[in-house]
């Protein structure tokens, strides 16, 4: 399931994840502002994404990988943990000032992966969820990774980036390859069997050499 997974660590970590943004109203990262081919991210906001995102998760596609189908009300709890969880956060991505994607972002030792891996304190995970669109664009959803994954790599506090799709979901696992991920194993979560995927910084700079 694509909800931050929660446990003790949780509760016992005092430390914020390194780039969770101070504010919701942040634009934490902007690419050719001003362009209709801008990419920012900005915070989850309660208020004005819930109701987007509840048709994202209740469309036919996203149903069988995310499981998040479920009422208006069930979402903002969830997304509130997640906004008030000092190991996770929940950004929007836009594309042309228009809402394209929503990331979760977690801190993998306090997470149900971090049972299966040994992991520094601030290597992270994420789940990516891209908006349905009518026309889709090509190449897009690539824009967006490395985007996001540049964000990522601006805080010298970020070494690794982990994803675990499910196995069956092909679209995600071609998208982490195609932007430079690697493969490393198949592994059982509670809520799925998950393709691991993963990117160092030295392996971001390699397969973005222009950042």
């Amino acid at each position: 399931m694509p909800a931050i997974r929660r446990n003790s660590l949780q509760l016992q970590s005092m430390v914020m994840l390194f780039c969770k943004p101070a504010t919701k109203k942040e634009t934490v990262y902007e690419q050719f502002p001003g362009s209709c081919q801008g990419i920012s991210f900005r915070s989850f906001d309660l208020k004005k994404d819930i109701p987007v995102i509840h048709q994202w998760v209740n469309s036919e596609y996203s149903k069988e990988f995310w499981q998040l189908d479920q009422s208006k009300e069930k979402l903002h709890e969830l997304y509130k943990s997640v906004l008030q969880n000092p190991n996770a956060h929940s950004f929007i991505g836009l594309f042309d000032n228009k809402r394209i994607c929503q990331i979760d972002l977690y801190r993998v030792q306090a997470d149900e992966l971090g049972k299966h891996l040994s992991v520094h304190f601030n290597d992270c995970g994420m789940h990516l969820l891209m908006a349905p669109l009518q026309k889709p664009i090509s190449g897009l959803s690539r824009k967006i990774m490395e985007a996001f994954l540049k964000y990522y790599f601006s805080f010298s506090h970020a070494e690794c980036m982990y994803a675990e799709p499910d196995i069956h979901n092909h679209k995600a696992c071609r998208l982490l390859e195609r932007s430079g991920f690697i493969f490393q194993q198949n592994i059982m979560l509670l809520s799925k069997a998950a393709s691991l995927y993963l990117m160092t910084r030295k392996q971001f700079y390699e397969a973005y050499p222009n950042h």
